[in-house]
């Protein structure tokens, strides 16, 4: 036998070569799709906290208590009819926030000798099935006297 140089790789080598190739794509295809899951949920919570901001500055601008109570609706329907929306127009809102859920729940708190004396205002948007997907602003505010 004559003794040869190696001028290659054995297919041992590339065969391993490949698999380590292999679990480090699988790896990066896999952080890519928690980094896309990511950016998709603090988009949606930063438009819930836009839309919920926008809701409570409209409430704030009319001077006057709102009632106590619940209220639930589609956001886009809420956003629709109270008009002037700056997060767009009639027919962006109902592609933007379809499936979205908006709930007010405002209620009554008393201080000592005043009572009614304060609302506590809660704004909550949702956008999915999970607990996390959804965004909660609250807020309170003075009762105006014949509210």
């Amino acid at each position: 036998m004559t003794n040869r140089p190696h001028n290659g790789f054995t297919l041992v080598e590339v065969a391993v070569a490949i698999a380590i190739l292999g679990v480090a794509l699988v790896a990066l295809v896999g952080l890519h799709t928690d980094n896309m899951g990511t950016y998709i949920s603090e988009r949606n919570r930063v438009q819930a906290a836009l839309a919920a901001k926008e809701l409570m500055s409209l409430i704030e601008a009319d001077n006057k208590s709102p009632g106590v109570g619940v209220e639930k609706g589609k956001l886009a329907d809420v956003l629709k009819d109270l008009g002037n929306s700056e997060l767009g127009e009639e027919k962006e809102l109902k592609q933007k926030y379809a499936g979205w859920e908006y709930e007010r729940r405002v209620e009554s708190l008393n201080l000592p000798l005043v009572e009614d004396a304060m609302r506590r205002i809660d704004i909550k948007i949702t956008w999915g099935d999970k607990v996390n997907e959804k965004f909660v602003l609250s807020y309170f505010m003075r009762t105006t006297p014949g509210t």
